[in-house]
């Protein structure tokens, strides 16, 4: 069973799709193999989440480097939001950061099939604030060399939920 279904890659603001098998990669509860030479670059899992749709909602985000070195944690509170904005909230959060450390190559992992799907040109972004989201990453991209934006299973990315179940946590106390 193939567990990562989709794979884009952008190569300086070219959108290539492909379908590869399974890749090796870390994981934050560390189940894979990685082999340092297989991704160069930022390594990144990201999860928008929200406690009703639309409720409080937070992004979490894991950020490794090439040699699966944790650099940062990210959970923050984003407000009132649906969960689909709140997944592409934190792929701009995660490019944000990498345009921020002058990254060249970029890879994120999303349990948001939709948000992948989307962003890989297999879906058509209907709703509004979901394409002005998706403009605002694709003008991100354009400042890296290359991007490749990779769906796994939920359970390959429970660092990044819970990050972001936090980040909800905390912003409903504020409230």
């Amino acid at each position: 069973m193939k567990n990562y279904k989709e794979l884009a890659i952008w190569n300086n603001g070219t959108l290539t799709l492909s379908q590869n098998p399974e890749p090796r990669i870390p994981t934050p509860d560390r189940d894979a193999t990685f082999e340092p030479r297989q991704l160069e670059g930022l390594i990144c899992y990201v999860d928008g989440a929200s406690s009703g749709n639309p409720g409080p909602a937070g992004i979490g985000i894991v950020i490794y480097n090439e040699k699966e070195e944790l650099l940062t944690q990210i959970s923050e509170f984003i407000g009132q939001t649906t969960n689909n904005v709140a997944e592409y909230r934190a792929v701009i959060k995660t490019l944000e950061y990498a345009v921020s450390q002058n990254t060249k190559n970029l890879t994120i992992f999303s349990d948001s099939e939709l948000i992948v799907k989307q962003l890989n040109g297999e879906y058509l972004i209907k709703n509004t604030v979901l394409k002005t989201l998706a403009f605002k990453v694709s003008k991100l991209i354009n400042n890296l060399s290359r991007v490749k934006i990779i769906y796994i299973p939920r359970e390959k990315n429970k660092l990044a939920d819970k990050l972001a179940g936090q980040a909800i946590k905390v912003g409903k106390v504020k409230e």
